[in-house]
């Protein structure tokens, strides 16, 4: 045997640590690639799994937030993937305007404008906001002010309308705009605060207008925070009156081509009469509202709550007018609750604490598909403007149509709507017994296991004759939500790392290993 070719003698002539520094490079190599695959592809698995328990573990709430937002500002965003995917059925119109998708971004992530051209063409948002900016410039609360909630998934903050200024923030946005081309970019918004020390808070809100009105496409007046001393009072009647008097008339003085719409952020703890005197005042044409956020965080401790966190002071968060909810929204089912109930848009921001940037093609995925399952074409046919009265039926009554009494009749739930499925039962192609036996029940997890087609999806619009209440209807759903418990019992290490392992993109982890080892073995063959 040739002495060159014995294996031995070729690892006796190399130097010491050889291997073991040819390993790690090889592996570092192939961790690192693999790792940047899966954060420009905008894996959630990746994201939920490993990068965002990592950022809990050892970067604080607050200085977390400051490197999410650079990182945005960067272009450190998802490149591929379902972000960048959209959906011609998400596609919805509103003031004259297109959005690709319903999809938005709470004010409260990009405060001071700083990622404003990334986020809004490279995210995959239908619509961004930023703010909440005021006059001057302030610090905010002193810190800690940012606590996660981490058993409960939810975030509590006391930032305090902690903010640049409108000088810095505007010579933002303005640079940031002059380049825009509208199609290319998501809906944009400012979101207006008041200083602390401000006693006329509409001096505030004035000054606010000058500066971007002639910049975006719509103001917020957030009169919702709970951490800025009494601006919830802005809430009321008559003070709420003159905000918006005086905001309508600073835009008419400024006679702009195009006027941005004028939106109000109210909070979510208000009583049945504050909120019926929002509603009139918001409805009234002469103040120029165009729509109201409903809602920002609340002050509200519910007794659920189970983090360490949940007692801290701050604001806790996860029509005839347009609205958009805001709040709580983590998955499709989330933001199409809101939908359902009414809302035209959809914002999110705690979710990126939980879940990073990929949350956002996740919801929009979710979305799709849930309106494919009730058998939407367009999102607009699902909300409840769109919808025409129906009459709330229990699940108690729906049993009693159970194909068993005198008239045999049949009645089903599907998706927390209720059908007379009497007529169709001699036409059903499987015959009559298969929907029989359903009688009086909840039919969605058969109905929707079956694959209907569109056609037999549309013929089921034929039958509705009712819904269920909202009670009821949570608990016909085809996938039962989790408790936080059950979450926090099944997110062991061992299940965490073995999703990482069997998701899709592992796979991905071959490509840079092999590139490892080439660039390794070149390397070694070129200067050795």
């Amino acid at each position: 045997m040739n002495q060159n070719a014995d294996p031995k003698y070729i690892y006796s002539k190399l130097p010491p640590g050889a291997i073991s520094r040819s390993t790690v490079i090889v592996l570092a190599t192939g961790i690192a690639g693999y790792s940047a695959l899966e954060l420009l592809y905008g894996s959630e698995t990746f994201y939920k799994k490993a990068v965002m328990p990592m950022v809990h573990k050892f970067v604080d709430g607050e200085e977390s937030h400051k490197w999410a937002v650079r990182a945005a500002s960067w272009g450190l965003l998802p490149r591929f993937g379902w972000n960048r995917k959209e959906y011609p059925e998400l596609k919805c119109e509103l003031f004259g305007r297109e959005f690709k998708n319903p999809i938005g971004l709470a004010a409260g992530f990009d405060k001071d404008g700083q990622a404003i051209t990334q986020l809004a063409k490279n995210s995959g948002f239908g619509l961004i906001e930023i703010g909440s900016v005021t006059p001057i410039p302030q610090p905010g609360n002193n810190r800690p002010r940012v606590f996660r909630l981490l058993e409960d998934e939810g975030v509590i903050n006391r930032y305090g309308f902690n903010s640049d200024g409108v000088g810095r923030v505007h010579q933002r946005v303005r640079s940031a705009r002059d380049s825009w081309v509208p199609e290319e970019y998501a809906y944009f918004g400012v979101n207006l605060g008041k200083n602390k020390l401000t006693e006329d808070a509409k001096l505030d809100y004035e000054i606010g207008v000058n500066y971007f009105a002639p910049h975006c496409d719509y103001l917020v007046l957030n009169v919702s925070s709970p951490n800025t001393p009494g601006l919830r009072s802005m809430q009321k009647k008559g003070d709420l009156e003159k905000l918006l008097a005086y905001v309508r008339d600073a835009l008419d003085m400024h006679k702009l081509e195009k006027r941005p719409q004028v939106f109000l952020k109210i909070a979510p703890d208000l009583i049945e009469s504050e909120m019926k005197d929002i509603a009139q005042v918001v409805t009234n044409k002469k103040y120029g509202v165009d729509g109201i956020i409903v809602s920002n965080t609340t002050i509200a401790r519910p007794d659920y709550l189970r983090s360490e966190n949940k007692a801290e002071t701050g604001g806790l968060s996860g029509a005839p007018i347009p609205i958009i909810g805001c709040g709580g929204v983590f998955s499709g089912e989330d933001a199409y609750e809101k939908i359902r109930a009414g809302a035209s848009l959809v914002q999110l921001y705690s979710a990126f604490v939980y879940e990073g940037f990929p949350v956002i093609g996740k919801i929009k995925r979710e979305l799709a598909e849930l309106l494919k399952r009730d058998g939407y074409t367009h999102i607009s046919e699902a909300g409840s403007s769109s919808m025409p009265d129906l009459r709330v039926i229990s699940l108690e009554e729906v049993d009693k149509h159970n194909y068993e009494g005198i008239e045999k009749s049949c009645w089903i739930v599907i998706s927390g709507k209720v059908y007379d499925v009497t007529k169709f039962l001699n036409e059903h192609p499987g015959g009559e017994e298969v929907i029989s036996q359903l009688a009086g029940k909840d039919a969605t997890v058969g109905f929707l296991d079956v694959g209907h087609s569109k056609d037999a999806i549309e013929m089921t619009k034929e039958y509705l004759i009712g819904q269920l209440p909202e009670s009821e209807a949570a608990t016909t759903t085809t996938t039962p939500k989790t408790t936080s418990t059950q979450k926090k019992s099944s997110s062991s290490f061992f299940k965490d790392f073995t999703d990482i392992m069997t998701s899709p993109t592992w796979t991905n982890f071959l490509i840079p290993v092999s590139m490892g080892i080439v660039v390794y073995v070149v390397y070694k063959f070129l200067f050795n």
